[in-house]
């Protein structure tokens, strides 16, 4: 999912990993395939690679929630030209070999484009 949908762009593969049930946390992000198809569709389709774009700082599972943590680069908002880095993270609840649910550290409104759901 990550590298095909959140990577590249391709929405059209969003129903080989994520449930018609799905539920997502984000506040700006819908509910069910067609709300994943809507979210991602606005990312220009790329090549799919073989490896997560952003640097991956962790990945944990338990159960059925897998975790993941991604290194972030923003621009400073007080030092021109300068950047910094952070965390952001995406958890998933897994059933029957598909994603169901979804948690991240989305605000509303935010426009987060980088590798973040």
């Amino acid at each position: 999912l990550w590298r095909e949908v959140v990577d590249a762009g391709r929405e059209q593969h969003v129903g080989r990993y994520v449930d018609s049930r799905f539920v997502d946390h984000n506040p700006n992000a819908g509910a069910g395939l067609a709300g994943v198809r809507r979210y991602f569709s606005a990312r220009p389709d790329r090549q799919v690679e073989p490896w997560i774009k952003a640097p991956v700082v962790a990945m944990l599972a338990e159960g059925d929630m897998v975790a993941l943590v991604t290194m972030q680069e923003h621009p400073h908002p007080a030092r021109a030209g300068r950047t910094y880095t952070t965390t952001w993270f995406d958890m998933f609840r897994i059933a029957n070999g598909r994603i169901t649910e979804h948690w991240d550290d989305a605000v509303p409104g935010e426009a987060h484009t980088d590798s973040a759901w």
